[in-house]
């Protein structure tokens, strides 16, 4: 199990948990079916240490209007 460092500056406040691989996805609340739409992959790093997409900052909604996601 990974424990926050205390050293860290910015715990994210979460229980420890072994879930490891976690994807999230944003799209249009309305979209044709069919329609292909662009597509960001973004992997972050915790150095093996910390880390979690539950950090407001890692909130991927605010990239779907600035690429035409919504």
């Amino acid at each position: 199990m990974q424990y926050p460092d205390s050293s860290d500056a910015a715990p994210l406040g979460t229980t420890p948990a072994e879930d490891c691989l976690v994807m999230n996805v944003w799209r249009p609340i309305q979209i044709e079916p069919g329609k292909k739409l662009p597509v960001i992959v973004w992997i972050y790093g915790g150095a093996y240490i910390n880390g979690g997409s539950s950090t407001p900052i890692y909130d991927g909604s605010r990239l779907c209007p600035a690429r035409g996601l919504s």
